[in-house]
């Protein structure tokens, strides 16, 4: 018999420990971290080797706090989801640390409800937690107006049109991820204004001149770092891993703009 009590004890232990860790969250760099469909893979990080794929990540981490903080009010379990995805891209974001948190869904521990036999009273055998008929977490989120799933649909294949023509560029295949680029930028073009759309029009700039640029277009190359500059006055590139031609046309840009560094 004490046994059976001691097993039980332990098992109630666990749940309870489990209901702490849900309720406090575990670091993004404990959980794996799966590129979402458009993102490479694996899912590069802030501080990459790569200075390519680090700066991708930088501008991707901006975009999912810019996503988290819109949703938090009407889609909490949405807007927790793009808080841990930013933590995998920068584990060192408290920003991001901090919404995740703040955002995490309520679990309700559930201790065991036991009815003693009293005079005229029967053993219950039925789930009183039931009877409640209230959630432990949070409402199942209503479906979206048929605007909002037809945005959304549009952004995730903008998102896998950069990635194929990144890809493409990497390969050596300017042509393609020329054609590849122009699809991306028409569905940009196509969506409403007031969106955050910086960080994809960014990576679609530096595509297109990297490909206009190998096939000797250099007037079409320095357009796209005018845009870029636009974008980002700031922007620079890595001289260690850019191609002398590539720097000077982006210092062409910036002349040309009247930016200065």
């Amino acid at each position: 018999m004490s046994g059976m009590l001691d097993a039980r004890s332990a098992l109630q232990g666990l749940g309870l420990l489990a209901a702490l860790l849900a309720l406090t969250g575990l670091p993004a760099e404990a959980r794996e971290c799966a590129a979402w469909p458009g993102e490479p893979r694996p899912l590069p990080r802030v501080g990459d080797g790569n200075p390519l794929l680090a700066r991708w990540a930088e501008l991707r981490v901006q975009e999912l706090v810019h996503q988290a903080e819109a949703l938090e009010a009407s889609a909490p379990v949405a807007a927790h989801r793009a808080w841990q995805h930013a933590l995998c891209l920068d584990p060192g974001d408290e920003a991001a640390r901090r919404g995740a948190l703040r955002s995490q869904p309520l679990r309700v521990h559930r201790p065991e409800i036991q009815l003693g036999p009293g005079p005229g009273h029967e053993q219950a055998d039925t789930d009183l937690w039931k009877a409640l008929d209230a959630p432990l977490r949070f409402a199942a989120r209503a479906p979206k107006p048929p605007d909002d799933a037809v945005l959304e649909d549009a952004l995730w294949r903008i998102e896998r049109w950069l990635a194929a023509a990144e890809a493409q560029v990497a390969a050596a295949r300017f042509e393609e991820a020329l054609e590849t680029a122009a699809k991306a930028r028409a569905g940009l073009e196509a969506l409403p204004p007031g969106r955050e759309l910086a960080p994809r029009r960014l990576r679609l700039e530096l595509v297109e001149a990297t490909a206009e640029a190998a096939r000797g277009r250099d007037d079409e190359a320095r357009a796209c770092f005018a845009r870029v500059l636009a974008l980002e006055p700031d922007f620079a590139l890595d001289a260690r891993s850019t191609s002398p031609k590539l720097m000077r046309l982006l210092d062409a840009a910036r002349a040309g703009a009247g930016v200065s560094r």
